[in-house]
Formats: C-alpha cells, structure tokens, sequence
C-alpha cells in the first residue's frame, strides 16, 4: 500500500508541477512591431488587394504629435501597381493604420475607426494567447483611440 501511494505521489510531482507552472508563466507581453505590421495584412483593404495580385508593403509611419506613440505602432500599407486599381486614390496607398501594443487592436488612423472583421479578430486571437492578453484587458484599452 505504502509503494503504491509512493509511487502516485511521485508520479504526481511530474502531472501536477507543469499544469500549475504553465498557469502561472503567462503574463502579458506587448506586440511586436513585427507582429503589428503583420496584423495589417489581414484587414479587409489589404486582403482585396492580394486577391487582385498586388504585393503588400507595410512602411513604418510617424504620425506627428497629436497621436499616441506610447500605446500604437503606426505605419501606412501599400500595394504594388497590381493591386493598385483596388486602392482609393489609385496610387497603391492602401491606408494609414495604427495597432495598439496592449491589445492587438487595429485602427484606421487618420479618421480613427477600429477595424473588425472575422479574419482579422481570428489573427488577433491567436497573437493575443501568444502574449496573454485576456478579455480584461481588451476591455480596458477598447476606447483608447491613435488620437490624444
């Protein structure tokens, strides 16, 4: 009796241990730049772009000081003269975008408005398990627009 609670004991130390370890090892981490930039490719402008054969490039932008640095990474998205005709002023400027560190939201920055859509809230799902972001946290940054 005694060798088998020994042995459920033992063998518990290896179950338990890294169920509660990996419990406790997530904390929230921002996004990359890389991971923002990345995000970008799959909002609804710059997937009608590729549809129509066009090659995306996100450039890093620096919005001015009535934007908020501290909290969003801003870049403009263009497309190649392939994709171009899917573009508003024909040019290949898709936009100018900002997504916040915190949560992973991503904002038309000029007008700002928030961007949802079912293909990006599935990208952004997947980077904010990756980095521990929770519900709680989405919530508390929701209304924090690019804008000061």
């Amino acid at each position: 009796m005694f060798k088998v609670i020994a042995f459920i004991t033992f063998l518990g130390c290896f179950i338990v241990t890294p169920i509660a370890q990996s419990r406790t090892t997530c904390s929230t981490t921002p996004l990359s730049p890389i991971e923002a930039k990345h995000l970008l490719k799959f909002i609804p402008q710059a997937i009608t772009a590729k549809k129509a054969g066009g090659k995306l490039d996100v450039v890093n932008w620096n919005p001015g000081t009535s934007y908020r640095k501290d909290l969003f990474y801003f870049f403009f998205l263009l497309v190649n003269d392939k994709g171009m005709q899917k573009t508003v002023l024909n040019n290949g400027v898709i936009g100018y975008f900002a997504v916040n560190k915190i949560d992973g939201d991503v904002f038309e920055a000029l007008v700002p408005s928030i961007i949802e859509d079912k293909v990006l809230m599935k990208m952004q799902a997947k980077i904010r398990t990756k980095h521990c972001i929770g519900k709680d946290l989405i919530e508390k940054y929701q209304d924090i627009l690019p804008t000061k």
